[in-house]
């Protein structure tokens, strides 16, 4: 019964205001929704799961960071076929740096979807590119390496990633 509930979830859900948010944020259906509000679940609003293990968006944070490092490595990697391993890690901390991700979070609207129970006046920092890394990662998870790789290619380095500022300050 639960593998088909994962394969056709409720209408409701999947005409819910969050699963239009992670369409239209993304660009694809969602096949296992749980997965991203998972992802935008912040330590702050932890639910206790059925071993009283805390559910929130730390180990998807991980995953993604994990997935998005690669990504951009290998992405890196082929852009610049001339170029030493001390330029190439130079662009990609710059690309993954917290302050950039923070940005791409907050252009894409992902800090406001964040269930917290953080004071909304004074939020965590890093909340909007510590959800964006693991809603990364519900990505690779929900759809694969692929659909995560595009994801990272097409919403964030060619929408928000300007290589040519970079390079000059490398």
């Amino acid at each position: 019964m639960n593998f088909l509930l994962k394969l056709f979830p409720s209408r409701k859900k999947r005409e819910g205001n969050f699963f239009l948010f992670i369409q239209k944020t993304t660009g694809f259906s969602p096949l296992d929704l749980s997965l991203y509000e998972l992802a935008f679940r912040h330590s702050s609003a932890s639910r206790q799961n059925s071993n009283s293990k805390p559910q929130n968006n730390e180990r998807l944070e991980f995953l993604g960071d994990a997935v998005l490092g690669a990504v951009v490595a290998d992405y890196l990697y082929q852009k610049y076929p001339n170029k030493d391993e001390g330029f190439l890690t130079s662009m990609r901390s710059k690309i993954v740096s917290r302050s950039n991700l923070n940005n791409i979070a907050k252009t894409l609207g992902i800090k406001d979807a964040v269930v917290s129970n953080l004071n909304k006046k004074k939020p965590a920092k890093s909340l909007g590119g510590d959800t964006l890394e693991a809603l990364i990662g519900a990505i690779y998870l929900d759809k694969g390496i692929l659909s995560a790789q595009n994801f990272i290619h097409n919403k964030i380095i060619s929408e928000h990633v300007y290589l040519e500022d970079l390079e000059q300050h490398v």
